[in-house]
């Protein structure tokens, strides 16, 4: 009987846990149930209806509970904005860009005054009596004896009275070629008649007849400057030494520091 009892027990133990079991497997079914039941209404809240507004939002009620009912905001319209087609440009119809056309700016007003384009003409320099003999012959006359006039001899210049009748190599041992001053404007230079390219010039102070050697210190003692006299004639003074004026010393002529009243005076005139 004992043994009878306990195996009765046994299958009541076993039906009693198998019970359990079936109220466990029952429960979480009934759960699964719940939460596919609910997410197929979540999914069919949230999923448009065939034929409405996508746009349109509706209010779902709540499936837990009660809540407060919200009011639908109003629908949203998109307005499409019409677009003009563009008006097709031809070729011939393209107008081309407006140049602008940039000002010069006004010229300054100049105050200094216009200069004239010629200049007056400055008055000329009366020529001195002596400038129509240059590039002509000429001899040189002791103004205060006539007739005695200065020639070479020997390359020494002196005094000696030359006329018409006198021998030919005379006469032109007294002719001179009058010339610009060698070594400045204003001045003369006397260049022998018939001996080319040897000129009047002072050594040593004395009045000699020497080639030229177109050296400056040649030039400069063959260049003598007139200075006028009353009487229409002129002292003939150096260039390079010009307290020295041409005296007479000896029937030659020398180079002597005295004032032009004691200098010798001479005067142009023509060839003999």
């Amino acid at each position: 009987m004992a043994a009878v009892r306990d195996s009765r027990n046994t299958l009541t133990f076993i039906r009693d846990v198998l019970r359990g079991e079936r109220d466990t497997l029952t429960f979480w079914g009934l759960l699964i149930a719940a939460v596919t039941a609910l997410a197929v209404l979540v999914t069919l809240t949230l999923s448009p209806r065939r034929g409405a507004d996508p746009l349109e939002v509706r209010a779902t009620p709540f499936p837990f509970g009660s809540m407060p009912a919200l009011s639908p905001p109003s629908p949203v319209q998109v307005i499409p904005i019409p677009m003009e087609p563009l008006p097709s440009a031809s070729p011939s119809t393209v107008e081309p860009p407006a140049r602008f056309a940039v000002a010069s700016p006004p010229a300054p007003d100049d105050p200094t005054p216009t200069r004239p384009t010629s200049s007056p003409e400055k008055p000329e320099k009366p020529k001195p009596p002596w400038s129509a003999w240059l590039g002509r012959k000429a001899a040189l006359e002791f103004a205060e004896r006539p007739g005695v006039l200065v020639r070479h001899r020997n390359f020494v210049a002196q005094l000696e009275k030359i006329g018409s009748a006198s021998r030919a190599l005379d006469r032109a041992d007294a002719t001179f070629v009058v010339r610009e001053g060698l070594a400045g404007d204003g001045c003369l230079s006397f260049e022998s008649s018939n001996i080319d390219g040897f000129y009047l010039r002072h050594r040593d102070f004395l009045l000699l007849l020497n080639r030229n050697d177109t050296t400056r210190l040649f030039r400069e003692d063959a260049t003598f400057c007139p200075e006028p006299a009353s009487d229409g004639t002129w002292t003939l003074r150096s260039l390079n030494f010009p307290d020295r004026r041409l005296t007479l010393q000896w029937f030659r002529v020398a180079l002597t520091p005295v004032p032009s009243s004691k200098a010798l005076r001479v005067r142009l005139r023509p060839p003999p």
